[in-house]
């Protein structure tokens, strides 16, 4: 296809200068812009687009970028591409598998939030609760830790609600004697996980404490293995043990952890040694699955005192991140406080 050159654009232009005030009021000749030569025939390769734009909003995508991206993409508003919902829950699952696997690696629960609100599947937000445990068993300490933050981060923020994470364990609890032959550890990590979401308000007491309604059909062994993990849990209850721990050796009362925490914060507050703080977090007087109760109870102690001692804290909690405390646990002891919110506020 020809093309006119730049010296034929000038010369077509010449001659028709016309004011700029005129020119954005649309006053002039309507042929004051020059017109293309057309295609001496229908075979020339090149499409050519005439669309109606009013100025609001984003400009239209031409049609053969639509018709080539339809099967795979969708366009919002805004003209941005994403992924297109699944068809089916097998494909719901694979995608929030993936979500998962990524949340490991960056710790962003605001991102696994929007990719669930692009899959457009609400009802089936239970499978999140139970591919982020096994997918977690299956890892170190680490991931078990950030798939309990990401559970509880998602009940506050009602992206999932008490009726899914319930359905979730119920499934777990089913399916707990096939996880077992991968993992022969898993009753003892989804005790914990039972009891760190009763601690966290996902799940009520009674679901521990009374038998869930498991199936029917259950074999004798598998319903052996859930009641077995139920009783593990409800110890860990009535004995108000630091649940959090991965481990039978950091059995340490939740009481004597939170009056050592109170002691750590005040003690800073009045001297703001930062290395010290550190010192007694890496000594072990606070187990890392609980280091979230020192942004909990800093945070609070703070806001009952005043805005230095916010300060305070704030200097304190953006030194230790990424060390002694990592930013997994400072986001659990931040979900924790939104959830008492309202309290707070009195």
């Amino acid at each position: 296809r020809e093309t006119l050159g730049r010296k034929s654009i000038v010369s077509a232009m010449a001659g028709k200068a016309i004011p700029l005030a005129k020119f954005l009021d649309g006053a002039g000749p309507a042929d004051d812009l020059p017109k293309a030569p057309v295609a001496a025939s229908q075979d020339e390769k090149g499409t050519k687009y005439v669309m109606e734009w009013n100025g609001n909003g984003p400009l239209p995508l031409p049609p053969d970028v639509v018709k080539a991206n339809e099967n795979q993409k969708m366009f919002t508003a805004s003209n941005r591409l994403i992924t297109k919902p699944p068809q089916t829950v097998e494909e719901f699952k694979a995608r929030i598998s993936e979500s998962i696997l990524e949340y490991f690696d960056s710790a962003d629960v605001m991102e696994v939030i929007r990719q669930l609100e692009e899959l457009r599947m609400p009802l089936q937000h239970h499978q999140l609760v139970r591919r982020a445990i096994i997918l977690s068993i299956e890892r170190s300490d680490r991931e078990r830790e950030m798939a309990a933050v990401l559970i509880s981060s998602l009940y506050v923020r009602r992206v999932i609600s008490s009726t899914q994470v319930f359905d979730a364990f119920i499934s777990l609890l089913e399916s707990a004697e096939d996880i077992m032959i991968d993992n022969p550890a898993c009753d003892g990590q989804l005790a914990h996980f039972l009891a760190d979401a009763v601690l966290d308000g996902c799940l009520t007491p009674t679901f521990i404490l009374e038998p869930p309604p498991l199936s029917v059909n259950l074999a004798a062994s598998a319903r052996a293995v859930a009641d077995g993990i139920l009783v593990d849990a409800a110890r860990r209850l009535r004995e108000g043990t630091a649940v959090a721990a991965p481990t039978e050796s950091l059995a340490v009362p939740l009481e004597e952890v939170k009056r050592t925490i109170e002691s750590m914060v005040a003690e800073y507050l009045q001297a703001e040694d930062v290395g010290e703080v550190a010192r007694r977090l890496r000594e072990g007087q606070v187990l890392q699955p609980l280091r979230h109760e020192v942004v909990k109870r800093g945070v609070r102690v703070a806001l009952q005192r005043g805005p230095q001692e916010c300060e305070a804290v704030s200097r304190l909690l953006s030194a230790l991140y990424g060390g002694v405390l990592p930013a997994a646990e400072i986001a659990r002891g931040f979900e924790a406080l939104l959830e008492e919110a309202a309290d707070l506020a009195l």
